[in-house]
């Protein structure tokens, strides 16, 4: 036997209780937020821009059959902004409200799963939602929780006996500093295959 949900904890109207109830409550999920007529524009003309630039740049039969992704694409998306649309411009980004951000993302998903994850994860749980928090760490140097940069590949890894040993492999970056430089190094790149 299964116990049902307790509303304990739970906040009358919140869309959590609704749906452990299995009822939403429609009226008072009526008002969802629209943007305004000028967020409606940026954004139609937004998805038309990524439609065009990804129609050019991915072809998608190719990035599923090879997991390569084409030369100098993620750069692209970077100067573009791609990659930090809802970064508010003081930092460098687009500023886009989320509905707009996600509408550019669906685009980009819509044209080649693996590209739209990369901008998808980019505006949302990746580095360019960190940024805010981090301090400056450029390419070369410590990251940001003050550890030296990762060994590279084939170097020589201090053992805790004092010996050193070959490395096998570079262990993850430390810091959003890092893992853009790591991203921005590496040639050509790479969508790694399913398990």
């Amino acid at each position: 036997m299964t116990a049902a949900p307790s509303d304990a904890g739970i906040a009358p109207h919140s869309l959590l209780a609704d749906l452990l109830k299995g009822h939403l409550d429609w009226n008072a999920w009526r008002d969802f937020p629209r943007p305004s007529r000028a967020e409606e524009e940026l954004g139609d003309r937004l998805v038309a821009e990524a439609e065009e630039f990804f129609a050019q740049r991915v072809d998608p039969t190719e990035l599923d059959d090879t997991r390569v992704l084409p030369d100098g694409l993620l750069d692209e998306l970077q100067q573009r902004g791609y990659l930090r649309l809802v970064v508010p411009p003081e930092l460098g980004g687009l500023g886009l409200a989320p509905y707009t951000a996600f509408r550019v993302i669906a685009q980009a998903c819509a044209h080649s799963v693996p590209v739209g994850q990369i901008v998808a994860i980019q505006n949302g749980v990746g580095a360019a939602a960190m940024l805010p928090a981090l301090p400056p760490a450029p390419c070369g140097s410590s990251s940001a929780g003050g550890s030296p940069p990762a060994p590279s590949r084939g170097s020589a890894t201090p053992t805790a006996r004092g010996r050193t040993t070959p490395a096998r492999h570079s262990p993850p970056p430390r810091s959003t500093a890092a893992i853009c430089c790591a991203v921005k190094s590496s040639s050509p790149a790479t969508v790694p295959s399913p398990t």
